[in-house]
C-alpha cells in the first residue's frame, strides 16, 4: 500500500477520534469524560485513542487547541470589519457579534464552564484551559486596539473578564438558564440574551475611555473585609439526644454538600459522601434512598439558608439612592458568597452539567432563589425603572457573583491573582461595581 495512502487513513482516523472527543469534552468535564466513551463514538478500539493522543490530557489539549484556532482565525476579520464602522457603533456591533458567535458555536464556552470549577477541586490547572486563558488575552488585545483604544488597561480587563464569563454562562450553560428563565423557544432565549448583553455592557463600554470617574472611583473603593458570620443553623452536637436521627441526617447533608461542591452530580458517589463524613455509606440509604433525593435535600437546605440570609440584607438599604443600594447589596452578597464557597461551587459546577441530567430533582430551587432576589430588589428599585430591565441586570450580577466566588481559580488565573486572598476579593468587588454601575445609572435615567 502506498505510503501516502497510509498517511491519509491515519489522518482520517485521528480526525475521527478528535471529532468524537470534541463531542465528549463539550458535554462532560475533564473529570467525568472517559477515553472509552470517545473510542466508542469514534468507532475505534480504546488502545488506538491512546496510540494517537497518549493520554486523556493529551486528547483534551488537542481539542482545546482546535477550538482555539477556530476562534482566533475568525477574530481578525471581525475586528477589521469593526474598523470600517464609526467609533460610536463599534461597541454595540462587537457585543452582538460575540454573543451571536457564542450561541451558535458554544463549544469553547461549554468547555470553560464544565471545567472552571473543577480547577478548585484539583488544585492545579486542567490541561488545555491555559489555552482558553490565551484566547482571552488575545481577544482583549484586539478589543483594546480596535474598539476601546483609549481605555485604561486594568479597566478594559475588568470589562473583558465579566463579559467573557457572561458569554460562558449564556452560551455554555444555555440549557440551565433557558429553563430558569422560562423561555421555552430558542428564539426567545437568544433575544433575551442579546437584549441583556446590550443593556448591561454597552454603558460600560461607553464609560471605559473616561476611566475611573470620581463617581465610579468612590464606589469602587468601598469594599471592606467583614469577619465570617456564624452559621444560622446550630451545630448538630447541641441537639437533644431524642433528635439523634436529625443529627445523623444533618451529618449526611453536610458531607454531601462538600462532595457535591467538589464534583459534578454524575461524578459524586454515595461512597465518597460516606468517606467524607467518616461513616458507613450504607447508612445514607436509610434516610435518602437515592443520590437524587440527597442532592435535592442539600439544595433545599442551601437555598433555605440563602433566602433567610438575604432577607436580612434589606436592613440599612431603605431610603438609599439606587447606586448606594447596589453597593450595599454587592458588599453583603459577595461577603456571603465567599464565606459559603462550597454552597456556591455546588451551584456553578452543576449548572454546566444541567443538560446531561435536567430531570434530576433539585435544580428548580435555583429559580426560587432568583425569584426571591428579584422581588427583594424590585421593592428597592426606583418605580420608573421597568422591572424587565431590573431582572436582566440582577440575573447577570447574581450569576457573576456565583462564578467569581464559587469558581475563583479560573478568573483569578486570567487576572494573575491568587484566588484565596483579600486582594482577589477586593478585585471582584471593584470589577462588578465598575462593570454594572453604568447600566444601573442608565436604567435610573430611563435610557
Amino acid at each position: 500500500m502506498p505510503t501516502n495512502e497510509k498517511i491519509s487513513k491515519s489522518d482520517q482516523t485521528r480526525q475521527r477520534i478528535l471529532r468524537a472527543a470534541r463531542e465528549v469534552f463539550t458535554r462532560n468535564s475533564f473529570q467525568t469524560a472517559a477515553l472509552r466513551t470517545v473510542a466508542e463514538k469514534a468507532g475505534v478500539k480504546h488502545p488506538l485513542v491512546v496510540h494517537y493522543f497518549k493520554s486523556k490530557s493529551g486528547l483534551f489539549e488537542a481539542v482545546a487547541a482546535q477550538i482555539q484556532d477556530e476562534i482566533l482565525e475568525s477574530h481578525p476579520g471581525f475586528f477589521n470589519y469593526l474598523q470600517t464602522l464609526e467609533p460610536d457603533n463599534r461597541g454595540g456591533v462587537y457585543l452582538d457579534g460575540i454573543i451571536r458567535q457564542g450561541l451558535r458555536q458554544p463549544d469553547a464556552y461549554r468547555m470553560i464552564l464544565l471545567n472552571a470549577v473543577e480547577v478548585v477541586a484539583r488544585r492545579k490547572p486542567l490541561p488545555g484551559l491555559d489555552r482558553m486563558v490565551g484566547i482571552h488575552q488575545k481577544i482583549l488585545s484586539l478589543l483594546s486596539d480596535y474598539v476601546i483604544p483609549d481605555a485604561p488597561a486594568d479597566l478594559a480587563g475588568m470589562f473583558m473578564i465579566v463579559f467573557t464569563m457572561a458569554v460562558v454562562h449564556f452560551a455554555g450553560g444555555r440549557a440551565f438558564h433557558q429553563k430558569v428563565l422560562g423561555l421555552k423557544s430558542d428564539e426567545k432565549y437568544e433575544a433575551w440574551v442579546g437584549e441583556t448583553v446590550r443593556q448591561l455592557f454597552q454603558p460600560v463600554l461607553a464609560a471605559l475611555p473616561g476611566g475611573r470617574t470620581p463617581f465610579l472611583a468612590r464606589h469602587m473603593s468601598r469594599w471592606r473585609e467583614e469577619p465570617p458570620q456564624a452559621s444560622q443553623r446550630p451545630p448538630a452536637e447541641t441537639e437533644a439526644p431524642l433528635r439523634r436521627g436529625e443529627i445523623t441526617r444533618q451529618r449526611i447533608i453536610d458531607a454531601a454538600r462538600r462532595v457535591f461542591a467538589a464534583y459534578p452530580y454524575d461524578r459524586a458517589t454515595i461512597r465518597m459522601i460516606g468517606q467524607v463524613g467518616n461513616f458507613d455509606f450504607s447508612r445514607i440509604h436509610h434516610m435518602f434512598p437515592t443520590k437524587a433525593a440527597l442532592f435535592e435535600a442539600v439544595l433545599q437546605e442551601n437555598f433555605r439558608e440563602f433566602v433567610d440570609t438575604i432577607a436580612s440584607w434589606q436592613e440599612g438599604a431603605a431610603g438609599l439612592p439606587p447606586d448606594e443600594v447596589f453597593v450595599h447589596y454587592l458588599q453583603k452578597g459577595l461577603t456571603y458568597c465567599f464565606e459559603i464557597r462550597e454552597t456556591v461551587s455546588l451551584l456553578v459546577i452543576n449548572i454546566a452539567h444541567y443538560e446531561n441530567y435536567r430531570d434530576v430533582s433539585g435544580f428548580p430551587f435555583m429559580a426560587k432563589v432568583h425569584s426571591n432576589m428579584l422581588e427583594m430588589v424590585r421593592q428597592s428599585a426606583p418605580p420608573q425603572v421597568p422591572f424587565e430591565k431590573v431582572s436582566r441586570w440582577l440575573y447577570t450580577i447574581i450569576m457573576m457573583g456565583y462564578t467569581f466566588a464559587g469558581a475563583p481559580s479560573y478568573p483569578a488565573r486570567m487576572m494573575k491573582l491568587k484566588p484565596d486572598t483579600a486582594a482577589y476579593r477586593q478585585w471582584v468587588f471593584e470589577t462588578l461595581c465598575f462593570v454594572f454601575m453604568p447600566s444601573l445609572v442608565n436604567n435610573v435615567k430611563g435610557q
